[in-house]
């Protein structure tokens, strides 16, 4: 799917955009991405595990697909857009949409999502995953939401 050159191209047209695009890469990525400081790009490939977490933790907003991802931003309170690139991520994302937990999105409107994201919105899906005491009942909270 490379969903990642569509978001960066939508995200850039962001009139007033205000924020900084932290693209991470696994090893499958394979666009051509430029890093752009003007731009407020950055590029990170092939992070380990610690680097990844750390980045990912100074996220206010974390654009992912409906996999592992996702779910640890849930566990980490982080709030999420996500784009499902199979059924059963798109039936996740569903019903954790449903539940206020992620946003679900699709690239045209992304922008409206973004804007729609701010400190208010986020501090509501914060409070909401926090509400969840993921810290000792993940697996089970999370089964009863998605099961």
């Amino acid at each position: 799917m490379n969903l990642s050159p569509k978001i960066i191209d939508v995200l850039l047209k962001i009139k007033k955009r205000e924020f900084k695009i932290n693209l991470i890469c696994g090893p499958g990525f394979r666009s051509i991405i430029k890093a752009d400081n003007k731009k407020k790009i950055y590029i990170y490939r092939n992070l380990n595990n610690s680097k990844f977490e750390n980045l990912r933790l100074k996220s206010d907003i974390f654009i992912c697909s409906g996999g592992q991802t996702m779910y640890e931003n849930i566990y980490s309170k982080i709030p999420s857009i996500c784009f499902p690139t199979s059924k059963n991520e798109s039936n996740a994302i569903n019903i954790l949409s449903k539940n206020k937990l992620v946003k679900k999105a699709k690239i045209k409107k992304l922008p409206y999502i973004i804007k729609k994201m701010d400190l208010k919105e986020r501090k509501k899906i914060f409070f909401k995953l926090e509400s969840l005491n993921l810290k000792n009942l993940f697996f089970d909270k999370l089964s009863k939401v998605i099961f």
